[in-house]
């Protein structure tokens, strides 16, 4: 009967563990950033391949623009972390929109040199 008892108990204190671990799985504050950044990163490698596949001043936007989404990935992971430590007061965003304008730029001057494919990927 003891044995049994003990059992049960096992059981269910590892049924609980178990749920609360899954309730915590995806549900970081910070886990949109997080997202958000490995997009960035996507994107990154995305214009680090057609800058090699470019010449003058359009690979050198591409490659502007891979280190780009590349910072902006940092901004973005920076402020996941200080979301999952409820610091939201602490993330700054005066730099990624100053990068978000720079974006814009590049992208309306690689339009105008007549790369249309931009529009679907980056």
């Amino acid at each position: 009967m003891k044995l049994l008892q003990t059992l049960l108990f096992s059981l269910s204190l590892t049924l609980s563990l178990i749920s609360a671990a899954e309730g915590l799985k995806g549900e970081q504050p910070g886990d949109d950033f997080r997202q958000t950044a490995n997009r960035y990163m996507e994107k990154s490698n995305q214009a680090f391949g057609k800058a090699r596949s470019s010449q003058g001043e359009t690979r050198k936007n591409y490659q502007r623009m891979g280190f780009l989404y590349e910072e902006m990935a940092a901004i973005k992971r920076r402020a996941a972390r200080l979301a999952d430590k409820n610091r939201w007061q602490d993330i700054s965003w005066e730099r990624y929109h100053s990068l978000e304008k720079e974006m814009l730029q590049l992208r309306s001057t690689l339009l105008s040199l007549g790369k249309p494919s931009l529009k679907k990927t980056l």
